[in-house]
Order: C-alpha cells, then sequence, then structure tokens
C-alpha cells in the first residue's frame, strides 16, 4: 500500500509560526523531487494556511547575485557583497501569491534580508531592475533610478536581519507581472555603507537565512469563519478568501463521521481519480454523484443520503478536501479520535487511485494519504460547500 507524507500544521506551526510554515510548504511544493501526489497535497495545505486568520505570505528568494566591475554573479554559497563598487541583486518568486490577488489586496510588504558581516553602518537604497537577468547572465542591466527609490533604516549590526518597506514596488509586480525582474541594492551616498548580505545557498549555521519578501494581505470580511457552526449544522473547515473555487465560498463537515463500509458494494469498473482532477477541492460532489450512479451501497450513498434539519446536499470529499478536514480537525480539536482502536482514524475519500483501490484520509500517522482496495471497510465524513 503507497503511503504519502505530509508533517501536520499543529505541531509545526507551535514550533516555526505560520509565516515560517508557509515558507517551508511552499518550498516543498517547488521540490521536483517530490511526487506529483505529495505536491498536491502540499499545494491543498498551502490554501488551507492562506485560509487562516494569518494573511502572511512568503516570496522566497529565486535568483541572486551581485552586480561590480566585472558583472559578478553568485550562485554558490557566497554572501552577495555590497559595497562602493559591488551591488547585491535579488528576484523573488511571485507565483506562491494566491490567485487573483490584486495590488489593492497587499497591506504591506517587506524585505527581509540578513546582514552577516557589516564593515561600515548606514542604510542602503533599493531600486527596481528594469533588464531580464538571471544567475547565468547578468550583463548589463537598466536599473530604474529614475523611480521611486527606497532608503532603509540605518544597518547599525551585523548578524542580524534588517527589514525595509518594499510595499509599492511589490505592488506595481503584482499590477504588472512581467515588471517583476528583482532589484537593486546599493549604498546610500550619505553614508558609504559596506556590508554583506547572505545568498540563497548559504548554508550551514546560515542556513535558512536568505533574503525574502513578507507580504500581508488585506482579509476579506465573511459571514463564517474555520471552526465556526455552518448552516448545515456542521464546522465550517476551508474558506475560500481569495475566490479561487468558482460555486462556493466555504466547505463545512457534518459533526460527526458516519460509520464504517466499504468504498463501494463492488470494485466497479469506475475510475474517477488517480489524483488528477478527481483529487482536486470542488470535485468532491462530482466523484460522489459518480459513486452513487455505480454503487448500490458504499461511503458515497452514506454521504449522499446524509441529511441533517437544515442541509441535504452532503457529499463525499476529494483527497484534498480530506486533507483540509483532517488538519482543521486536528488542529481546532473538534475529531476527538479513540487511538486506542487503530482503524479509528481512516476516512475515505470521493477519489479513486486505480480501478480497484480508493484514498482514504489517515489521522493516526500525523499526516498520510494512503490507497486502499474499495472492498475494505472505513469510515466516512460528508462535507458540503456553499
Amino acid at each position: 500500500m503507497p503511503s504519502y507524507r505530509y508533517e501536520t500544521p499543529a505541531l509545526i506551526r507551535k514550533l516555526i509560526g505560520p509565516k515560517n510554515l508557509t515558507h517551508w510548504v511552499t518550498k516543498m511544493a517547488f521540490n521536483h523531487k517530490l511526487s506529483e501526489f505529495f505536491k498536491t497535497i502540499v499545494s491543498a495545505l498551502v490554501l488551507l494556511l492562506l485560509s487562516e486568520s494569518s494573511f502572511a505570505v512568503i516570496l522566497p528568494m529565486k535568483a541572486d547575485g551581485y552586480l561590480g566591475s566585472r558583472y559578478y554573479l553568485t550562485g554558490s554559497s557566497s554572501p552577495l557583497l555590497l559595497s562602493s563598487v559591488y551591488f547585491p541583486l535579488m528576484a523573488f518568486d511571485m507565483s506562491v501569491l494566491p490567485v487573483g490577488v490584486r495590488s489593492s489586496d497587499i497591506e504591506k510588504a517587506t524585505l527581509v534580508y540578513y546582514v552577516n558581516q557589516l564593515t561600515k553602518p548606514g542604510s542602503v537604497i533599493i531600486y527596481p531592475v528594469l533588464t531580464s537577468w538571471d544567475e547565468s547572465n547578468v550583463g548589463r542591466l537598466t536599473v530604474g533610478f529614475d523611480l521611486d527609490s527606497i532608503t532603509s533604516p540605518i544597518v547599525s549590526r551585523a548578524m542580524t536581519f534588517n527589514t525595509v518597506d518594499v510595499t509599492h514596488l511589490v505592488a506595481d509586480w503584482v499590477d504588472d507581472p512581467g515588471s517583476n525582474l528583482g532589484l537593486i541594492i546599493k549604498p546610500n551616498p550619505a553614508n558609504a555603507t559596506s556590508l554583506s548580505i547572505l545568498s540563497k545557498e548559504s548554508n550551514g549555521s546560515y542556513s535558512g537565512r536568505s533574503a525574502y519578501i513578507d507580504v500581508i494581505l488585506k482579509g476579506p470580511i465573511f459571514n463564517y469563519k474555520i471552526g465556526d457552526t455552518g448552516p448545515g449544522g456542521g464546522i465550517i473547515f476551508f474558506v475560500d478568501r481569495y475566490d479561487e473555487y468558482p460555486g462556493f465560498t466555504y466547505l463545512e463537515a457534518a459533526p460527526t463521521p458516519q460509520p464504517k463500509s466499504t468504498w463501494c458494494d463492488v470494485n466497479t469498473a469506475i475510475n474517477i481519480g488517480a489524483v488528477g482532477m478527481a483529487g482536486s477541492i470542488g470535485s468532491g460532489q462530482v466523484n460522489t454523484t459518480n459513486m452513487v450512479n455505480a454503487c448500490q451501497s458504499g461511503a458515497g450513498n452514506i454521504a449522499d443520503n446524509y441529511s441533517t434539519p437544515t442541509a441535504s446536499d452532503w457529499y463525499l470529499p476529494s483527497f484534498q478536501e480530506m486533507v483540509l478536514l483532517m488538519s482543521s480537525a486536528r488542529n481546532l480539536g473538534f475529531y476527538e479520535m479513540d487511538w486506542s482502536v487503530l482503524d479509528a482514524a481512516f476516512f475515505w475519500t470521493s477519489t479513486a487511485i486505480t480501478l480497484d483501490s480508493g484514498v482514504i484520509g489517515n489521522f493516526r500517522s500525523v499526516f498520510v494519504v494512503n490507497a486502499n482496495t474499495k472492498q475494505t471497510t472505513q469510515f466516512s465524513w460528508p462535507i458540503r460547500s456553499f
């Protein structure tokens, strides 16, 4: 039985905080060594992180270097030099912002960089770069010296993080993605600052201290938040804050899980999934309809027949929807699992891996999604969207 693992946000959030967790999850999502199945789970967790009360999004550095008399570039662990003749270059990954974000959604954007050596204290000035570049070829760059420059506070100590407000620069990049060509940092002529900044390849004791941009997004007003009781009498476990999913804003889970059953009463020939669209957020309803049409009984039928006094439109969640549900349930504590019962942690999803295997969510192993034969019996947990 294949197993795909993801560390639960509950413990990690307490240890390293939601901002760093967002950065970690984002880096995992772009790791080419990970399976596509794992990356899809990671994407679901990014959406969960962005759906909670914190609206901080980390833009990781995707390229860096420093411009000098010979157009030096660094792709190693060397620091980025800043002096009268060397100017650091940085470019940041904007793709981690939620789809549909506009400049008006940005409350504040802050460049955070780590100074590991300081020869002469002073401030720095940041300018946008207007010419495309990468770490293999800088060439002669055009810099927006005629545009609004950004002057930092005084850098007075080494071995510290320093910040600069770059809100209007990031807002420009959001409005015109093609203008996101990075920034260049120069010393303030008034104090001839000289220092070095850790590069994105820094390792050892400096690992994880490369520059990033911390973006605070304005929080829209919603009728419900995660953990509220929904109109169907269940529990809100996901809020689509950035209108990424047509047709609904909230996902609501039934107040309690439902009894164990097979995925379907027969090893049906339908295969509604294999982690593609049928595993995505928003696909559980269609998946369940397909299951009900093909099965006389099973988890899909149980979810479809489930009702509360105020709602009857429940269905079996897709695997990404189940990932969100499991995380919210554990973080908010609205599912008290009997840990002495081995299979109390397993819940069917409406996603199929093969013709005879469906995907289950596993609460027990921190954050694991498994494939299991459709004839085994597991619990189900209906959800609805509105």
